[in-house]
């Protein structure tokens, strides 16, 4: 999380230990992949940054 600009960097790793995909979010929802029960909203996380 980048507490100054009030955005989100997701990282997924899959396979040679290496993250093949990086995303930087500001709104949305982040399902973890070895969970899919949960869901977390960037808003709500970009939103404890903003107090």
């Amino acid at each position: 999380m980048h507490y100054k600009a009030y955005l989100v960097h997701v990282t997924a790793k899959i396979g040679n230990e290496q993250y093949t995909t990086e995303l930087t979010l500001t709104t949305g929802t982040i399902v973890p992949l070895a969970s899919g029960d949960v869901s977390v909203q960037v808003n709500r996380l970009v939103g404890f940054a903003k107090k």
